[in-house]
C-alpha cells in the first residue's frame, strides 16, 4: 500500500513539475532572442547546458547512493524552482547563460532518483505499466504549459511566465516532501 502511495506521490509531484518545467524550456530560445542572443548563441547556450547536465549525470549519480534519492529528488526540484526566479532578472543574455546551466543540471539530480524510486516501488509484473503511466507526465506537461507560457508571455512579458513556474515547482516540492524514505517504503 505504501508502495502504491509512493508512486502517485512521485506522479503527482512529475505532473506539477513538468508543467513548470514546460513553462520555461519550450520558449526559451525566444527568451533569449529578446536579450539579442544570435541563433548560434542560442544553440550554444542550450548545448553547453545539456553537455553540463551530462557530465554531471554518473557523479550526481554516484552522490545519491550516499545520501538518499528522496534529498536529491528534492535538491533538483529545488534547482528547477530557484533557478528562474535569477533568470528573469537577469539583464543580457550571457548572464542567462550559465543561470540555465545550472536549471538543467536539476534533471541530473531527478532523473535517477526518480527512475530509481518508480522501480522500486513497482512490483516485478507492473513495472512496463507503472513506468508507461509515469511517463506521461512529461505529455501532460507538454500539452498545457507552452501555450500557457506563450499567453503568459505575450500579455505580461517573460518574467510572469517565468514566476509562474516557480510557483509551480513549490507546489511539486509538496509531494516529494510526503514521500515515504525508500528505507522504510514498503514495510
Amino acid at each position: 500500500m505504501e508502495l502504491r502511495r509512493n508512486l502517485w506521490l512521485l506522479f503527482a509531484a512529475g505532473c506539477i513539475g513538468v508543467v513548470s518545467i514546460q513553462l520555461v524550456m519550450p520558449l526559451f530560445p525566444l527568451f533569449l532572442e529578446s536579450y539579442g542572443a544570435s541563433e548560434m548563441e542560442i544553440s550554444f547556450v542550450i548545448s553547453l547546458s545539456s553537455l553540463a547536465t551530462t557530465a554531471l549525470m554518473i557523479p550526481i549519480s554516484f552522490l545519491m547512493e550516499r545520501v538518499g534519492r528522496n534529498w536529491m529528488l528534492l535538491m533538483g526540484f529545488f534547482i528547477w524552482a530557484a533557478t528562474p526566479v535569477f533568470m528573469r532578472s537577469a539583464g543580457s543574455w550571457s548572464a542567462v547563460a550559465p543561470l540555465y546551466m545550472v536549471y538543467n543540471i536539476a534533471d541530473a539530480f531527478v532523473g535517477p532518483a526518480r527512475m530509481t524510486m518508480i522501480a522500486e516501488y513497482s512490483t516485478p509484473g507492473s513495472q512496463a505499466t507503472v513506468f508507461g503511466f509515469m511517463s506521461m507526465d512529461w505529455a501532460l506537461g507538454r500539452i498545457v504549459s507552452p501555450p500557457l507560457s506563450g499567453f503568459l508571455a505575450d500579455r505580461s512579458g517573460w518574467r510572469l511566465s517565468f514566476q509562474v513556474a516557480v510557483i509551480a515547482m513549490a507546489l511539486a516540492v509538496m509531494p516529494v516532501l510526503m514521500l515515504k524514505d525508500e528505507k522504510t517504503a514498503g514495510t
